[in-house]
């Protein structure tokens, strides 16, 4: 990792995002040879758009293609947010007049806080709404909007605008992976939300909640890998940019068994955006993160699922065969007729034959029959020390 390159990009960020100014140091260290390694690691992290803004602002930005690249990457920001915005707007209007509740989710709602929506990118629309509600709801967007049918996971089901962009319409906020104890507290999220004035069906979730799910959120997507920098960046938004009170929040993140890894979240939030001091535990936090880009990485996912399942044999069995809670909401005919599972397995293994997944479990295969007794015991303990 590149140290120059990693202390511009959180400078800029904090510059763009935060107000901190630009110091003499940094803009002695934006030079052209500094450019393509910066836009590598931002576009790696989805901060690409940051990094285009601050430069092009700046007068950093030339006619050579890296500078096109960037420049880019901040004008495909904006046009995206337009997208997204206008998405958002689709659903809210056509679920608000078919009277069922909804509650917009992460970055629908975050990027109000920002200094400009646009700064807090999304690859797609989250709305969660009562599961009896989950089919009429995809009915009506489908009428009403021309969504298409996208694809369906257990806790939610995809829909695609003329556009391209993609709408998940949550039905539960439990999802595979979940760590410590924080089901039966986002099983009760309907229990905290309220309506808004102007739109009754359009829930409003208490900050403390809200919080809960972006810190159980952020959990799950490092037991899986890695979650990127966004999650930290919006959790300084959280806490300076948005009123709370921290007792409320602190209460259920202790009752979700999170206490150990919003510790340790907090401090590496404050490290990058707030200039403080590395402890051990940041820095080991800080390498994981930054080498696993947006979405984390495969690699680490695959040991770290190996050694939460039991071994080798045992996480792949439940690759090859998926338990009965997973499997259902591929082939909802399961609900009903249980006795179906050999079937639906079978079926579920042409299906990824037919559609060219059936490489990607052969990599885990790999990963899993080459990964190292040091490589699965460092991961655990780092999961051990965050408490996941």
């Amino acid at each position: 990792m590149n140290e120059i390159a990693t202390r511009l990009l959180f400078s800029l960020i904090r510059h763009d995002v935060c107000g901190e100014p630009l110091s003499d140091n940094t803009r002695r260290e934006l030079t052209a040879d500094i450019l393509p390694t910066l836009y590598r690691l931002s576009k790696d992290h989805d901060m690409a758009h940051i990094v285009g803004h601050v430069l092009d602002k700046e007068g950093l930005l030339g006619t050579d293609e890296i500078s096109k690249k960037i420049r880019k990457q901040y004008l495909l920001a904006i046009y995206r947010h337009q997208q997204l915005q206008y998405t958002l707007e689709q659903t809210e209007h056509a679920l608000d007049r078919a009277g069922i509740d909804f509650l917009p989710l992460k970055g629908s709602v975050l990027r109000a806080y920002y200094p400009e929506g646009w700064m807090r990118t999304s690859c797609d629309v989250d709305v969660l709404v009562h599961p009896e509600d989950l089919e009429r709801a995809r009915d009506v967007l489908i009428e009403d909007c021309g969504f298409k049918k996208g694809s369906i996971t257990p806790h939610d089901i995809t829909l695609v605008t003329a556009g391209g962009m993609h709408l998940e319409l949550h039905h539960t906020l439990i999802e595979d992976n979940r760590v410590a104890r924080i089901d039966e507290l986002l099983l009760d999220v309907w229990n905290y939300t309220t309506p808004t004035p102007d739109c009754p069906h359009r829930m409003i979730l208490a900050d403390e909640m809200f919080y809960f799910y972006h810190v159980a959120h952020a959990a799950k997507h490092i037991i899986s890998g890695g979650c990127g920098i966004r999650p930290f960046l919006d959790d300084w938004i959280l806490q300076h940019r948005v009123p709370h009170d921290d007792a409320k929040r602190q209460a259920l993140i202790d009752l979700g068994g999170l206490s150990a890894f919003d510790d340790a979240k907090k401090r590496l939030r404050d490290v990058w955006f707030a200039n403080a001091e590395h402890t051990a535990l940041s820095s080991r936090l800080q390498e994981f993160i930054l080498s696993g880009g947006t979405y984390g990485d495969d690699k680490t996912r695959i040991i770290v699922q190996q050694k939460k399942r039991g071994g080798a044999v045992r996480y792949l069995f439940s690759r090859i065969f998926p338990p009965y809670n997973s499997l259902k909401h591929h082939y909802p005919i399961l609900k009903k007729h249980r006795w179906l599972m050999p079937v639906m397995h079978v079926r579920r293994w042409f299906s990824l034959l037919l559609k060219g997944k059936s490489r990607k479990l052969l990599r885990e295969i790999s990963v899993v029959s080459t990964a190292s007794d040091e490589q699965i015991n460092d991961a655990a303990d780092l999961m051990s020390m965050l408490g996941l």
